[in-house]
């Protein structure tokens, strides 16, 4: 059952038009992990080397503000530094992946 239930997860979201490169979509989830707790911040996230180069996380990062998945928002107390945020664009994409995966296990 539960592998039934992964194929047609992965055959559903194979259909949803995603056109996030693999360093992108690697960066989102790791911000996406974060939660909502702690701010995230550019620093952080180039320094990210197990997933990729500073410079390919860079461009992955701009991508992503560039598409509308995700957006800076200048820090309150620091304004050199850079908070990033999920847009809604981004939350839309995790609810319809949740109703995939809801979907896949029935």
């Amino acid at each position: 059952m539960a592998i039934n239930s992964y194929l047609k997860f992965l055959e559903a979201t194979s259909k949803l038009e995603i056109n996030i490169p693999p360093n992108g979509k690697r960066l989102l989830k790791e911000i996406l992990k974060r939660g909502d707790g702690e701010p995230c911040r550019v620093q952080d996230i180039i320094s990210m080397q197990e997933i990729a180069s500073q410079a390919a996380l860079h461009k992955a990062l701009k991508e992503l503000i560039a598409d509308g998945y995700l957006m800076l928002k200048a820090d309150p107390r620091d304004g050199r530094a850079r908070h990033i945020q999920v847009t809604k664009k981004t939350n839309d994409l995790v609810q319809k992946v949740s109703k995939l995966l809801e979907k896949s296990a029935t």
